[in-house]
């Protein structure tokens, strides 16, 4: 993933082998962490989940649960460690952030909404699970979009009840996909939907409000090529009108 950090374009880079940070070319490794926390099993640990906060932090998570956060707050644009916390109860799969605010997903299917301040992840809320794996979300100012193992999308309505507390209403609950939802995006314009999933489907989805906040499908396609994947991780480029 390509992120801006400091004064630097950076691409990052989450694996078994922890987080590795590249120069502008993607040639020359300048950074790396392990990500592994001292209860972590022997060669079961990984790191998965990037979000850019601002343009001088990045926010990775691993298979413990855990997220760090590391960044680049002079000139000199060497990267250091800033927070850490210890919330999910289980591998983190996905992060999204909108401005200082950060979503985090785990295979348990929780949600965790937070707000990073002074240099450190703060928790605001959280959305539990429904019973199966979140995989993918992307978070807006006003709703976060969630994709999940059963093949459905749920949209979330974010509610400030004050500067410290945030509670999240289900405005939209979808059957999209008969299989897990391996990808997902929100365009620019905060219209549309897209999603692949295990069943060899991308799908468009048009989000609509009128009197009542809606989603109709808008494009669908089969992929023959996803059936060949045991495993798809895919990242979307933007979709815009």
């Amino acid at each position: 993933m390509w992120c801006e950090l400091g004064f630097d374009s950076v691409f990052v880079v989450t694996s078994t082998q922890g987080l590795q940070i590249f120069d502008a070319d993607a040639y020359h490794c300048i950074f790396t962490h392990p990500c592994k926390d001292t209860s972590a099993v022997q060669g079961g640990t990984f790191s998965r989940g990037i979000a850019n906060i601002f343009s001088n932090y990045i926010c990775v998570g691993n298979s413990g649960g855990c997220l760090r956060v590391f960044g680049a707050i002079d000139e000199t644009s060497e990267v250091t460690f800033i927070d850490r916390k210890a919330v999910h109860q289980s591998a983190i799969t996905d992060i999204s952030c909108c401005d200082q605010y950060l979503a985090s997903a785990d295979s348990n299917g929780d949600i965790f909404y937070w707000e990073f301040t002074d240099e450190q992840l703060i928790s605001l809320s959280q959305i539990k699970s429904y019973g199966f794996c979140c995989i993918n979300i992307k978070l807006t100012s006003d709703w976060l979009v969630a994709g999940y193992g059963s093949g459905h999308i749920r949209l979330f309505d974010l509610k400030k009840t004050s500067r410290d507390s945030t509670q999240f209403s289900l405005l939209v609950e979808i059957a999209a996909h008969a299989k897990w939802i391996s990808g997902l995006d929100v365009s620019l314009n905060l219209q549309y939907i897209l999603t692949v999933s295990e069943d060899s489907f991308a799908k468009v989805w048009a989000i609509e409000k009128r009197n009542d906040f809606y989603v109709r499908i808008l494009f669908s396609v089969i992929i023959l090529l996803l059936l060949c994947l045991t495993e798809t991780m895919l990242i979307f480029n933007r979709i815009e009108a």
